[in-house]
């Protein structure tokens, strides 16, 4: 053993290490190809070196979970995909990213204009354009408009209708107003004599009131009057009375055109006021409104 004698720093190459220095905490001698470096250890990622005397303690320091507060390590599943240098997000709240990109188009796309299939938004105005708009209860601030389909009015006056102009040919917008007789439609009363047995006659799309007396025979029913076709005339009204205390007589329809399904309808006598019928054509047949 080397114990007395020696001088120097004892060489590499006797067994020494060719250093002269005291380490410190943690220093250790490192080979560094030509001889000995003393040095201590360098922590890595996620690792922590404590140095102490005779001692170094290595720790690992990699990151946890994390929470809402703290950063850390997530799992890349259910919403998330990928790696960890390229996430991807493949769905939020369980809705899928694609509908979720397919939705933000639509909303992007949304239009104060009148286009099918997009979202409607209101224009700087606070309006859209629209065909058909279906609704429960339409709440409005002003009053609908004739031009729009409704009166124009929020108050009517009693006893007022709302029809159009009172006189003139020139169409105009209608209003609420007191009826004129200038409304009223004035009738055409065509007095039917039978002055004979087996009497017939054709009634007049003019006429509008038929009054049918025969003075003869008090035993014969053989008395017709025709209509005119129903075609051309909906809406065309009828007020026929028979006068006789006697007799019926036969109210027939234009060829086989039908009164209430059947070609014919009868108008019974009735004591001293005979009876009234009134009818009204639908464009395909001859119904009975009241009377009889």
């Amino acid at each position: 053993p080397l114990n007395t004698g020696v001088t120097g720093i004892l060489p590499i190459a006797n067994g020494g290490t060719g250093l002269l220095s005291t380490p410190t905490n943690g220093q250790i001698d490192i080979g560094n190809g030509t001889g000995f470096t003393r040095t201590t250890l360098s922590a890595g990622t996620g690792i922590s070196i404590t140095n102490g005397s005779g001692v170094i303690t290595i720790t690992s320091t990699a990151a946890s979970d994390a929470t809402t507060s703290t950063k850390g390590i997530i799992k890349l599943a259910n919403d998330l995909a990928g790696t960890a240098d390229l996430p991807v997000v493949n769905s939020v709240g369980g809705v899928l990213s694609s509908t979720i990109t397919t939705v933000a188009s639509s909303v992007n796309s949304a239009t104060s204009s009148n286009i099918y299939n997009t979202i409607v938004k209101r224009d700087g105005s606070g309006n859209f354009a629209a065909s058909t708009i279906t609704a429960g209860t339409l709440s409005l601030t002003t009053a609908l408009s004739v031009a729009n389909g409704g009166t124009g009015a929020t108050t009517v006056l009693p006893n007022y209708v709302f029809v159009g102009p009172a006189s003139g040919s020139s169409a105009g917008a209608p209003s609420f107003r007191a009826l004129t007789s200038s409304d009223m439609p004035t009738l055409s009363v065509s007095k039917t004599f039978g002055n004979y047995d087996n009497y017939s006659a054709n009634i007049l799309i003019t006429d509008d009131i038929i009054i049918f007396t025969p003075y003869y025979s008090k035993n014969n029913n053989n008395n017709q009057l025709t209509l005119p076709s129903v075609s051309g005339n909906i809406g065309k009204t009828y007020y026929l009375k028979n006068f006789s205390i006697y007799n019926t007589f036969t109210l027939k329809g234009y060829s086989s055109e039908t009164i209430d399904g059947s070609n014919t309808q009868s108008i019974e006598k009735k004591g001293v006021y005979g009876s009234t019928i009134a009818i009204y054509c639908t464009g395909t047949e001859w119904i009975v409104i009241s009377g009889n």
